[in-house]
């Protein structure tokens, strides 16, 4: 027990912080250490709440027998946790917490997570899932300065988890940078041309910005998408994958936010931005990135390639009444603004003369 021995004892410990004890076994090592935090024999009365194990450590020995539980060892000790996180603590076996002899420990609401030698595992394998237990990385604030709060993005967040309680000893002390998820992703510089109607949204994780704001603190007459373009807000929107709390999504006509970049060539990777204000007055402003492409130069008949097709569909296009290029930009290959016989000429010496590449010259 790297911090606590107790027996027959009615052990209560409330918002309790064991940060990186250690059991170091006895007889100058000879023998394994264990219970890197705590080490609990015949004591089924003890309980713990609201408690945060991190980086404690059950040493190995040089006998050959295994460390045991890096937060816990118990022996015929059924105790309760309820409440607590156990986190990147090390044992051999059963990192987080091993039984020797009788019923398990029984938990309610713990996050085991990232404990090296197992999480739930061993005597409490079978209680992972159950009564509001779960096993995700608390995100805690700053462990190298040992602050132990958690961000407001936590899993161990009252409003993130299924008890609708705070898991752990410490509540939330910090925030997390907003993110941004955009869809399509992709985009295709043609979907601007699209007559069907066609929204880009951008999803905002609210729980992640600074100062506890949330998806309703908002105010939906502000946001804006690149700094230019009026959105719309959604509040009620289910977060992507992995992540935690409210999320909004802002959307704008995909034409305008296509526009908003000005002249695209060939595939690019554009910045977006989408800001506004909160009710209080506090501003945000979070980043992302977009793939945009757009067509090639010089494909006029839009299958990928600069080939011979695209001599044959440009003259077809201009001496027989032949379908435009889409855009017709494409099918401009000196991009002298016009779409004419020069430029065959132009796609003829490229193609067959080791010319110029289609607009090479464009800025």
């Amino acid at each position: 027990g790297g911090a606590i021995f107790f027996e027959y004892s009615e052990l209560l410990l409330i918002d309790c912080i064991f940060d990186h004890n250690r059991a170091t076994g006895m007889y100058g090592g000879y023998y394994p250490g264990i219970g890197g935090a705590l080490y609990g024999c015949y004591s089924p009365d003890a309980r713990f709440s609201n408690c945060t194990f991190i980086g404690n450590e059950a040493l190995p020995g040089s006998s050959g027998d295994p460390s045991r539980g890096g937060m816990m060892f118990l022996w015929d000790s059924p105790l309760t946790l309820e409440n607590c996180i156990a986190a990147a603590n090390t044992a051999e076996v059963d990192g987080a917490v091993h039984c020797y002899h009788g019923a398990p420990p029984v938990l309610f609401c713990c996050d085991i997570y990232g404990n090296e030698g197992g999480d739930w595992v061993g005597c409490i394998a079978d209680q992972a899932g159950i009564n509001g237990n779960f096993s995700l990385d608390p995100l805690f604030c700053d462990t190298t300065s040992a602050d132990f709060h958690i961000s407001s993005a936590s899993p161990c967040a009252p409003s993130q988890n299924s008890c609708g309680s705070l898991v752990g000893a410490l509540g939330i002390g910090c925030a997390t940078s907003p993110i941004t998820v955009i869809a399509p992703n992709p985009i295709y510089t043609a979907m601007a041309d699209i007559v069907e109607p066609y929204n880009v949204s951008v999803s905002i994780l609210v729980v992640d910005f600074v100062d506890g704001h949330t998806a309703g603190d908002i105010n939906p007459d502000s946001v804006l998408i690149n700094s230019s373009i009026s959105a719309s807000l959604l509040t009620n929107v289910l977060p992507p994958p992995d992540f935690y709390g409210e999320c909004a999504a802002a959307s704008c006509p995909i034409a305008d936010f296509i526009l908003s970049y000005g002249e695209l060539w060939g595939t690019t990777e554009q910045d977006y931005n989408v800001s506004g204000w909160f009710y209080d007055d506090t501003e945000f402003s979070v980043d992302g990135k977009v793939v945009i492409i757009a067509h090639t130069v010089g494909d006029a008949d839009g299958n990928g390639l600069v080939n011979i097709s695209d001599i044959v569909f440009l003259i077809n296009y201009i001496f027989g009444g032949g379908v435009a290029p889409f855009p017709l930009f494409a099918g401009d290959a000196d991009c002298d603004g016009l779409v004419n016989i020069s430029d065959v000429v132009y796609l003829i010496s490229y193609i067959f003369g080791g010319g110029s590449p289609p607009c090479a010259d464009f800025p």
